[in-house]
């Protein structure tokens, strides 16, 4: 049986490094390696935000105060498409997306009733604010206190579930949505 199995194994590798090449193949190697050993956790350990003040991720730290901010925004901001107050102006090259059930003031909508799109496909119930570990679909819940590098990709239901929201998709959604109709809901 074992020469049976190292000849599957052979074959999966040939056909790993065939398709996405040999590079790849070393990154996810190491990869593996490096989450076995722990090196994913120990390099990017989980901290709560209070842990992670916004002042050592800028590259100003000035700006971590939301007077400079405003004041560095309104110097520095660059032109957006169009000017709020010429809102109404563009609003009928939106008409078309705005009445289908997947425009971003009805998905905007639904986020806010608790519904997230996954995928650009599928609604789940993930509550309101999200439930961040959630699986909506399995109802599966990953722990809160492991290090993402410890959970396996398909222990609680499958990870890119989980991920999905994490991911902030839904933001886009949430800007059109307000420069449609300025309401900040």
């Amino acid at each position: 049986m074992a020469p049976i199995r190292f000849m599957q194994t052979t074959k999966k590798a040939v056909q790993l490094v065939r398709h996405f090449g040999p590079g790849w193949v070393c990154f996810r190697l190491v990869h593996a390696l490096r989450a076995r050993a722990g090196g994913l956790r120990r390099g990017m350990p989980a901290q709560e935000w209070r842990e992670q003040p916004l002042k050592g991720l800028l590259k100003d730290p000035a700006l971590a105060e939301p007077r400079a901010y405003l004041d560095y925004r309104h110097a520095h901001a660059p032109v957006f498409f169009f000017e709020p107050a010429r809102r109404r102006d563009y609003s009928s090259f939106f008409a078309q997306w705005d009445a289908e059930a997947g425009s971003p003031v009805a998905l905007a909508e639904s986020l806010r009733q608790g519904k997230l799109r996954y995928f650009a496909r599928v609604d789940g119930e993930v509550g309101f604010p999200p439930d961040w570990h959630g699986n909506p679909f399995s109802g599966v819940r990953a722990p809160v206190d492991l290090h993402w590098s410890r959970i396996g990709d398909f222990g609680f239901g499958d990870i890119k579930v989980i991920w999905e929201p994490n991911r902030f998709g839904f933001a886009y959604d949430l800007v059109r949505a307000y420069r449609r109709t300025g309401d900040e809901r």
